[in-house]
């Protein structure tokens, strides 16, 4: 017999939806600006010229994001939270008006970066609140992760379509321009809605020594060498830039393992080898996200002969059916712990790749595009639900900001280096043909996560 007692007990279990919602505005902001300028490309490289400048269009934002998330997270562990969510927003606004006064590539890829350092606050901030609130009534955050995995999927769902329209109807622009409302009613609702932060420590240590200069530079320099170094394949391999990486690579780390406040965290990723396997699982599978994401509608306009508006709506069922799928994984992870919605993730990704390689071609009709953008939809959704519990299972609860940034940094300098490889198989293959070498890496991505997920000890008891 139910008693009185049990409804509000029920309540006190779930983070409430308000707040969840408004700190899952700022991950909606971020997810937004990466789907829609992939059906804005073909525009912006019209009026701008094609090559390498364009990638770097793309990819600015994610090495942005990459650098800035972990950065935000430690910043979020010092100073609270809502500050930084907030002052995130507002680089977001300052970013989108460089857009759309931008004049050149250039000025453009700028705006790009700082709409990425603004956006890469908003994931650790809102992680964080959320582990404040669940710390404090007891209440479980699966539900509240799940809604950011979902609002974050609504986003890249509506952001090719909604991209497609602003660019066909007022140009590029319009899809920096849209930011600015958007990011204004973020900030008013996540101030009235997130608890203040309590005053900042007194001891707390200098701006400068928490952002640790010397390893953001040299891990954006080894990012930077690698990505220069794949795009230099067509014009020939600048075998010179991988000494170059290497060297940059180990000043990184030998720096970070002394560091008092390391940008890379090191120290605590040899330590907790369960949260290294998620954050190696987490780049791979955005790897092959992001490279049919960006690659599909790019396809569909330069040899279907597509419109950046009906390209949208093809691409559309990808993170429609990633939002669907999201929820059903909360809910299997819920009872099954995270190693059930991997493998389902994992699984349907290495499918999609076997039906991009064999089945998908110049001739394959639109409704048939539909199904596949539909499917690619479900590992999505799975594999952010599950990476992101596994990811907040193994992470330690005073470094939750730091841990959160550095998820985020995954999933970023995969999709950089998702844009960085696909401009290498377009310039190889050509726009016809880039559909099969993306079909097989992605069935060679998701079949490499599928095994490592099956032997995984870790996985089963989370």
């Amino acid at each position: 017999m139910s008693t009185g007692t049990e409804r509000p007990v029920q309540a006190a279990r779930d983070v409430p939806a308000g707040l969840r919602y408004s700190v899952g505005t700022g991950v909606f902001l971020l997810s937004l600006n990466s789907s829609m300028i992939a059906v804005a490309l073909p525009v912006i490289g019209a009026e701008f010229g094609t090559g390498t400048g364009l990638s770097w269009l793309v990819s600015g934002l994610y090495v942005a994001t990459s650098v800035g998330a972990p950065t935000a997270g430690r910043l979020t562990d010092l100073y609270g939270p809502r500050r930084v969510y907030l002052g995130g927003l507002l680089l977001v606004v300052l970013g989108s008006v460089m857009g759309v006064l931008a004049p050149g590539l250039g000025t453009l890829t700028a705006s790009r970066v700082v709409i990425g350092l603004g956006g890469s606050a908003q994931y650790p901030a809102a992680v964080a609140v959320i582990r404040g609130h669940s710390a404090t009534t007891g209440s479980t955050p699966t539900k509240a992760l799940a809604t950011l995995s979902m609002v974050g999927q609504s986003a890249v769902a509506f952001g090719p379509p909604a991209g497609g329209l602003l660019v066909s109807g007022f140009g590029w622009q319009a899809i920096f321009l849209v930011n600015v409302p958007l990011a204004v009613a973020a900030w008013l609702w996540v101030r009235n809605t997130v608890p203040a932060d309590p005053p900042a420590s007194p001891d707390r240590p200098g701006l400068l020594r928490t952002i640790d200069l010397p390893g953001l530079l040299t891990f954006v320099g080894a990012v930077v060498a690698v990505m220069v170094f794949l795009l230099s394949f067509d014009s020939g391999p600048a075998l010179w830039l991988l000494p170059v990486a290497a060297v940059l690579l180990a000043a990184h780390v030998g720096w970070e393992l002394r560091a008092d406040s390391p940008f890379v965290d090191v120290r605590l990723l040899v330590r907790n080898r369960a949260l290294s396997f998620t954050y190696a699982r987490t780049l791979v599978t955005y790897t092959a996200f992001y490279l049919v994401f960006y690659g599909f509608p790019q396809w569909l306009q330069d040899s279907r002969g597509l419109s950046p508006a009906a390209a949208g709506l093809v691409v559309f069922p990808v993170a429609a059916l990633g939002f669907v799928s999201t929820g059903v994984g909360a809910r299997l992870q819920t009872r099954y712990g995270v190693l059930v919605p991997l493998l389902i993730g994992n699984s349907a990704l290495a499918a999609v790749g076997l039906l991009l390689w064999t089945a998908v071609g110049t001739g394959t009709p639109v409704w048939a595009l539909l199904v596949v953008a539909a499917l690619l939809g479900l590992p999505n959704g799975f594999n952010s639900i599950g990476n992101q519990s596994a990811m907040l299972a193994a992470a330690e609860a005073d470094r939750i900001g730091i841990a959160s940034g550095l998820y985020r940094t995954c999933q970023y300098v995969a999709a950089a280096l998702a844009a960085v490889l696909l401009a290498l198989l377009t310039s190889r293959s050509g726009a016809d043909g880039v559909v099969r070498p993306l079909g097989l890496a992605v069935l060679a991505c998701g079949a490499v996560l599928v095994l490592t997920a099956a032997f995984s000890r870790a996985l089963r008891r989370r």
